[in-house]
């Protein structure tokens, strides 16, 4: 959406008089509005069985209270292990959309800010979708992929904050406009878009992944537990936002034209931020739980297949009484129950074998 917003409101605003400016900004606000009303009138009408999928059917709805949500984290590890990914999540994606757009139409201009938002947004869905083929292809896991976001954030940060970029437009507060001193350098456009294209490729692991990684975690065990862990992610991203406007503005109120020891602050504390997530992955994929215990993928699907055919070619005990030998079956590393249906050949009982991590096996008339 960004990115047709801005490509709409370049083309058609180069034929903008003097006299109405912005006017075609306003323009693709309204359009958009009025889609995003539609949308959700839509939305509403759709009738209540359609809402209900066949797979995801809940027999009764599940309550959630803030005091269970924020129980969570208190009471699991896991969950407390995975909130500075969430808040540092927020805070940098804060830090884009509040500092970094100050620093565009203080080099580039402000007519560039929206084009280096759609650059980074449109980096961020694309490589949303190139880390989970990789990982649903077992090419790479999801612990790999966050510390390598983590790594490449930490490299963007600093270089945003530490290069001293040279300010080619100045903000003139008595015409509320930004005045040209200079013209830009191809190298600062090249800079600007690359940076935020990295900045975007650990937004999207860290966005992406942190929901993979607590729905692994919490949705096959609870149904309660899976809400309170999405729930979360809302809490501790939206305070990560709050925390960086918050420093952002400090540092700004206390510290009146330094710029530049601003950045330097600023770059250091999201940095040691960045440190940390990488840290607390760590801790949590080696010391609590996998974070690829669950890899999905062509060669889970084989080894699936592999264990079907393993149990279907079972033999069965000399006897003939139907007992199956409990040697012959293999333990399927205790991921999900299965259910095998076999038939039972002792005199006209035919029954199912229910499969579980524990082989026990349970025989259902």
């Amino acid at each position: 959406g960004l990115v047709m917003a801005t490509v709409l409101v370049k083309y058609f605003a180069r034929g903008e008089t003097e006299s109405q400016p912005g006017k075609w900004e306003r323009k693709v606000f309204e359009v958009y509005g009025v889609i995003a009303a539609v949308s959700l009138f839509l939305f509403a009408c759709v009738p209540e069985n359609l809402q209900k999928s066949s797979v995801l059917a809940i027999n009764a709805p599940v309550a959630l209270t803030a005091k269970q949500t924020f129980l969570l984290f208190r009471k699991d590890r896991r969950m407390a292990l995975l909130i500075p990914l969430l808040f540092v999540n927020g805070w940098v994606l804060g830090f884009f959309i509040g500092d970094v757009g100050v620093f565009v139409s203080r080099t580039l201009g402000d007519a560039w800010v929206g084009a280096v938002g759609a650059a980074f947004y449109g980096t961020n869905s694309a490589a949303s979708w190139l880390y989970g083929y990789l990982i649903f292809k077992n090419c790479t896991g999801r612990f790999s992929v966050l510390q390598f976001a983590s790594l490449v954030q930490i490299g963007a940060v600093l270089a945003l904050c530490l290069v001293r970029f040279p300010e080619n437009f100045q903000w003139e507060a008595a015409g509320s406009t930004w005045t040209q001193l200079k013209e830009p350098e191809s190298w600062q456009f090249t800079a600007f878009f690359g940076l935020s294209a990295l900045l975007a490729l650990g937004e999207s692991a860290h966005e992406s992944q942190s929901v993979a990684v607590l729905q692994s975690f919490f949705q096959t065990e609870n149904e309660q537990k899976g809400l309170a862990a999405v729930a979360n992610v809302k809490v501790w991203q939206s305070l990560g936002f709050a925390v960086q406007f918050a420093v952002s503005t400090a540092l700004q109120l206390g510290m009146p034209g330094e710029q530049n020891l601003r950045r330097l602050i600023l770059g250091c504390v999201l940095s040691a931020g960045l440190v940390w997530v990488a840290l607390s992955v760590v801790c949590l994929h080696w010391r609590v739980a996998s974070l690829d215990q669950d890899r999905g993928g062509a060669s889970s699907q084989r080894d699936d297949e592999r264990e079907r055919e393993t149990l279907q070619t079972s033999q069965t005990d000399s006897r003939g009484d139907g007992q199956v030998i409990q040697d012959s079956l293999p333990v399927m590393g205790g991921k999900f129950n299965q259910q095998v249906a076999m038939q039972v050949q002792s005199g006209t009982l035919t029954g199912t074998l229910s499969f579980s991590p524990k082989t026990e096996f349970v025989e259902e008339p």
